[in-house]
This record gives structure tokens, sequence and C-alpha cells, in this order.
């Protein structure tokens, strides 16, 4: 990735160089540090094309024109944000760790290739429901603990969510409360009958939980169950529920696994939100994930990817891991919440501030609410 990053203070430049050359998982970037604005207008010249600029706000207004035109993603380096949003220009603020700049870096230039929003608007689209599906290809991610903060954060803004678990061991029932009696069994076995009548299981299974203002479905009590649950039976659930035109969102949590129900949940999602952990296990597993969708559903890989963003879960305020991140692009982060070492009820992990305002991030931002 060719990346041109221009300021006039050589000692800011120098110590962002030395801490980039000194972090492996930076070694994918070809950065060209300009300090001086009579080189950096010699550069433009050049018509050299790059993916990331990253420049002073201050060289701006002289060279908007040039700076647009030469890469795919302009970025300002700002010490103030109010004459940024003015002039609408995306912008990172200057002073920050490195590892948080990038990440906001990663997340812009993610939202340049297309549009800024996952959920794009579509005058063809039939229905107003959103998927948004949580995934983790290994689990300890926190993957299910960042959908039900999801789905609540969303309920608390007015908005209709059900929560949907896929997993074959689901934990619906210790965070939503209601009915147990297994809601999830039933729609599973309408969905191979006819349409009616699952539209009227369906109706039947869903419930409230009062605490969350979230809906859900009672899970099933049969592992073999999920197992047996394919392509055709997600394609068929998730139309039927979307039809109901009963909600605003669908937040699925997904199973850690390589299964057909996962990649058509996936495929099918307006957004995927995809957990990694700051370690070489979790990354590994993530890429080994995608060569093996794409060796066998190419096609299905390449909804997901159009739809997934990585965000690195339980992160503890620097990077560790140096393994390589080509295919595995991160677009934000979520922070290590140490009181959740020991939980003893559900509101201790549904009304965590800090974690709360870093979710909040990441919603707005796939769903093209605010500037990063």
């Amino acid at each position: 990735m060719q990346v041109l990053w221009a300021d006039p203070d050589p000692d800011y430049l120098s110590r962002i160089a030395n801490y980039v050359r000194s972090t492996p998982r930076f070694n994918k970037l070809n950065i060209r540090y300009i300090s001086e604005l009579e080189q950096m207008s010699q550069h433009l010249q050049t018509g050299l094309r790059t993916d990331i600029t990253l420049v002073c706000s201050t060289w701006i207004s002289d060279l908007e024109f040039e700076l647009k035109a030469s890469t795919q993603c302009l970025i300002a380096i700002a010490d103030s944000e109010t004459e940024l949003y003015k002039e609408g220009l995306s912008f990172v603020n200057k002073y920050q760790s490195v590892d948080d700049l990038f990440s906001k870096v990663y997340t812009l230039y993610a939202g340049a290739l297309g549009d800024r929003s996952l959920f794009k608007d579509n005058a063809n689209r039939e229905q107003d429901t959103r998927i948004i599906s949580v995934f983790s290809a290994t689990g300890g991610c926190g993957k299910t603990t960042v959908a039900m903060n999801l789905a609540h954060l969303l309920s608390e803004r007015q908005e209709n969510v059900l929560y949907l678990s896929l997993e074959s061991i689901p934990s619906t029932t210790a965070w939503l409360h209601g009915s147990e009696e297994a809601g999830f069994s039933q729609v599973l076995y309408y969905l191979r009958q006819e349409d009616a009548a699952l539209e009227q299981q369906l109706k039947a299974c869903i419930q409230k939980d009062e605490y969350t203002g979230v809906s859900f479905i009672a899970p099933h009590h049969s592992v073999r169950e999920m197992q047996h649950m394919e392509s055709a039976d997600v394609r068929k659930l998730i139309a039927a529920l979307q039809q109901l035109n009963q909600f605003s969102y669908i937040v699925m949590d997904l199973e850690s696994c390589y299964h057909n129900r996962i990649l058509e949940s996936m495929a099918m999602s307006d957004a995927v939100l995809w957990l990694v952990l700051d370690d070489l296990h979790s990354t590994r597993k993530a890429k080994l994930w995608l060569t093996e969708a794409n060796l066998n559903q190419p096609q299905q890989l390449e909804r997901i990817r159009q739809a997934a963003r990585f965000y690195t879960n339980k992160y503890t305020g620097a990077f560790r891991a140096s393994e390589d991140q080509e295919d595995v692009l991160i677009s934000g982060l979520l922070p290590y919440i140490p009181q959740w070492k020991n939980v003893r009820n559900r509101e201790q992990q549904l009304s965590n501030r800090i974690f709360n305002d870093n979710l909040k991030q990441v919603v707005d931002v796939i769903s093209g609410r605010s500037a990063v």
C-alpha cells in the first residue's frame, strides 16, 4: 500500500517513521514522508498516485484539488476538529498513539474504497430490515458480548431489534429472559414446511426482553438441529424475518466455525463485524478461514468481503502481535474491560460506558452516521 505522509514538523515525522519501521505489522506499507510544502508541490506534479495521503491541515487549502486527484483517500492531520468539520474533510487527530491513528486511517480508507456506509441506499431494495452479523474465526473473542451490546445499543436508539443466535450451543438465555420453550426448534421445523405456516410460527416464537428491549427467539435444545441447518434454510429464515416488517435491525450472533449456515448468514448480511484479538492465533485463523472460503465458495466470499470489517476486540492500548495483517485490515478497536473478568449479571456487561462509547463509533461508521 502506497502512503504519503506530509507534515511541516520533521521531528513528528521522524517519530512516526521510527515506530513504523520497528513494527512488523506495518511492513506492507510503503510510506513516503515530506516535511516541506515546496517538496509536496513537486511530488504532486509527478502525477504519482497513492492509496492514502495524510497531510497537515494547514496545507490543504493551497493543494486540495491536486491532493484529491492524486490519491484514493485524502486525510487531514489536525490539531483541532472544528475547522475540518466545516470543510467536510476526513481527518485524524495528530496527537494520539500511532496504533490508534492507523486504526482510524484504515477505517477511513475502507470507506473511501466504496460508499462509507455499509448500509447502501438502494431504491430497488425490497426490505427495510438491516442485517448485522457478528463473527470471529476463533472462540474467546467476545463475540456474543459484542453482539448483545450492539443489539442493546440499537434498542436504546429506539430501533426495533431482533437478536438471533446461530450458535450450536447458544448463550441467548444468559442475556435475554423470557419463555424457555425451544422456539427456534419449531422455527427450524417450519422452515421446511409451507411459507404461511413459517410466518405464523415466527410471530408466535418471537419474544421481547423487558430489560434490554431486544426481541429474540428462544434457542433450540439440540446441537444436531443446528448442525443440519443449511444455506437454503438460512436464506428462507432471513427472508421470512424481513417480510414481517417488524424489525429495523437483525443482529446475528454467528458461531466461530466454518459451516454453510455461517457463510450464508454472512453473505446475506448488510454488515459483518469480524472480531479478532491482538494475537497471532486469531489473525492466522481468520486468514485460514478466508482461504478455505475462497477455495470452496468464492462467490459467497466476495459478498462477505464487501460487508465485512475487522475489529480488534479486548484492545489493551498497544498492539503486541507482529502477524502480517494484509488480508485482515483492522477498521477499529474495542477496549479490554478488566471488570468483565468476574461478571455476576448481564447488567454489568451491558452498561460499561467506555465499551459502549467505542461500540457507538463502530455503529456510526458502518451506518455512515458520522466521521471517524
